[in-house]
Parts: structure tokens; sequence; C-alpha cells
């Protein structure tokens, strides 16, 4: 199978170095646009096919998959020039029109989220699904990102940010749940300290399930999802250099020992098995839609007038 890469910045190189160590590089191709692109190419430890496509060429038509990997703003455009199936970096579009638009496309589309593909991530959640807890009752996710702390930077990209990690935490926990439209959402937002931002929402259903979030910022990146069932609690935590899970049960606490690939890595190795064997995936674009719509939620329950209806610079909230 043959990959293309649309994008050479941070994320875009990521997926380069994934798809490489997966498929090897002599099955890349790279979308080159301009000199800059040039440039980090020169950077490689391997050579890469390369496709002008400033000139007009097509890169799907050398491809089985595009990894559409720039900024969130392009790609809506990008990937309607893509006839291939596509992995998009998360958020999938800018506003969930747009991915509406981008799943109803022939070809099949998968959502980057990165974090559900870490190793804590799918043992977190094979324990849920083999019962180790019980039904899910109520999941906590606090996570604490430094690029959350910007003076120099915006009420719109800043709550922009917040979003962009949201959709984040909404892929690693929305399964558990039935739709959001069905709670009852609650949000606030402040600002701690200057530049940082603050975001923290409870979702209640019906039957008394319930979700609550903390995103914000911190010197050092963080982050613990506690799912709490009717048998027993998991804990995974995240912090640098260090990811740990626990089972707690019986008042015994339980270590669960982890491995697996890098993110990047177990994230391509899944798309390309979802696609040679048309196995659904933790990744298939309908998700990516719905963290998009998720993240949105939440920050649209904020009771703050600038908040609601705004386009911010890393993603959608209505």
């Amino acid at each position: 199978m043959r990959v293309g890469v649309v994008g050479l910045g941070p994320m875009g190189l990521r997926h380069l170095h994934a798809f490489a160590e997966v498929v090897g590089p002599d099955r890349l191709v790279v979308a080159v646009r301009h000199a800059d692109d040039r440039r980090r190419l020169t950077a490689l430890p391997w050579p890469v096919a390369t496709i002008d496509v400033s000139a007009g060429a097509r890169l799907d038509a050398n491809c089985d998959l595009a990894v559409v990997a720039m900024q969130t703003e392009h790609h809506a455009v990008v990937a309607a020039a893509l006839r291939c199936a596509l992995l998009v970096e998360k958020p999938l579009c800018q506003t969930p029109d747009q991915a509406t638009e981008l799943l109803a496309r022939a070809a099949r589309v998968f959502a980057g989220h990165s974090a559900r593909a870490e190793a804590g991530a799918v043992a977190l959640h094979a324990r849920v699904a083999h019962g180790d807890i019980g039904a899910v009752r109520a999941v906590h996710v606090a996570w604490r990102e430094p690029h959350l702390q910007r003076p120099d930077r915006g009420v719109p990209q800043q709550m922009g940010r917040l979003y962009d990690v949201g959709v984040h935490a909404a892929s690693l926990v929305m399964e558990w749940f039935p739709d959001l439209t069905t709670a009852t959402v609650a949000s606030t937002w402040h600002q701690p300290a200057p530049g940082a931002v603050t975001l923290v929402s409870r979702a209640v259903w019906s039957d008394g399930a319930a979700l609550d979030i903390e995103i914000g910022a911190a010197a050092i990146g963080e982050r613990e999802v506690t799912v709490r069932g009717s048998t027993g609690t998991l804990r995974w935590r995240v912090v640098p250099g260090q990811s740990t899970l626990v089972l707690e049960r019986n008042g015994s606490v339980i270590p669960i020992a982890l491995a697996g690939p890098a993110p990047q890595v177990a994230l391509a190795r899944a798309v390309l098995a979802g696609l040679e064997t048309g196995i659904a995936t933790p990744f298939e674009g309908a998700r990516g839609l719905q963290a998009m719509q998720w993240a949105g939620r939440w920050l649209a329950a904020v009771p703050a007038g600038e908040v609601e209806g705004a386009v911010f610079e890393w993603g959608w909230v209505r």
C-alpha cells in the first residue's frame, strides 16, 4: 500500500516517520508545495518520493491513502481535491458542516486521534470492554497543557486551543456514553493567570451517568482519565516520560503493564489494517465528527457572549 502525505509541519513529519516505520520509506510519496517543503525533506534520514502539487500534479493518482496534516483551515479544501482514502489530522475540518461533506465522499475517511492510539488508552478501553469495572457510571478527565498559557494570545485563540484539546479528550471517552445531545451540559471557563485559560464542563445523562472534563494550563503537560464503574475504577495517568494504568477493585490496587508502539505508529497500523480488511477502527471519520461536536458542545455551554458562534484559530466552536 502506498501512502501520501500533505503537510510537512510538526504533525505531518510525525505521520511521515510513522508510516515510514510501518510501510517503509519506499512506499511513501510527499506533496511538495514550495521551497520550505523541499528544505524540510533534506533533514529526513532516508530519501522519499515527491510530487510537485504546485505544478498541478495529483497526489491521489500515486497513493492508496493520503494523510492531510496541514492547518485545520485548509483541511476541507485539500481533502475535497483527493479521491483516495484519507487520514485527516484532528479536528477533521473547521466546522461540522465541512466535516459532514468530507464524510459524504466515496472513499473512506479516518481521523487522526493520536491520543486514542496511546498504549495506555488502548489498554484502558480494552479493560473497560472486558468488564473489569462493570458498567461505566462516571468519567473524569483532567488535562493540562503548557501551550494553554499564552499571554500573547487573545480569547478567540485561547478558546480555540481549549477546543483542540477537547477534541482529543472527546475521542478518549465518548464511546462510553450515549450521545451528548441527550445530556444536560454545564460549562465554565476562567483565566487563573494572564494568558492562561481553563475549561470545566459537566455532562449528566438521565440514568445518572456523568462526565467531568477539566482542561487547563500547566508548566508541565499531564493528564489523567478516571473511569468509575459499578464494580471498580480504572485510572490512567500520563506525565512526561511515564504512563501508568491501575485497576482499583475490592480494596486492591492492581498496576497494569503498558506496552505498545508510539501513538502515531499505532495509528498508522490501525488505519492501514482497517483499509486492508474493511474492519471498523476507533479512528473512523464519523468518530472524528462526533469528537468535534462534543468539544464544541462543551465550549458552547460556557455562558460567555464572545464564545457563541465563533470560529477560532484551532477549530470550530458553536
